[in-house]
């Protein structure tokens, strides 16, 4: 089954329209709509592809900062963690003196 209808024009008359236009500075492109139809679905996936590339950054990114959020978190947590554990080790070396100076 045929894509396009035959044309109306004979050879002889399309050949002296292609002389009149070229004189005058037209260009003419004939292109296959089979050919612009495939050219079509390459651009469409192309397109699809870099839109769907494109989200996948974004939700990368997204997600990339809510674990840095989540390990500077834990860092604080870590290091609060670590003051009290020495505050607390600081006691027990001041009890332990004041109880070495009582022995002596």
């Amino acid at each position: 089954m045929s894509i396009t209808r035959p044309s109306s024009l004979t050879p002889e008359e399309m050949e002296k329209l292609m002389e009149r236009l070229s004189n005058s500075g037209a260009r003419i492109s004939m292109t296959d709509p089979r050919v612009t139809s495939v050219q079509n679905w390459i651009f469409a996936g192309i397109g699809g592809t870099l839109l769907l590339l494109g989200g996948w950054v974004g939700s990368s990114i997204s997600k990339l900062n809510e674990n840095m959020a989540k390990v500077i978190e834990q860092n604080v947590y870590s290091q609060r963690v670590d003051d009290n554990q020495n505050n607390r080790l600081d006691i027990y070396d001041d009890r332990l003196r004041a109880i070495e100076r009582q022995v002596k």
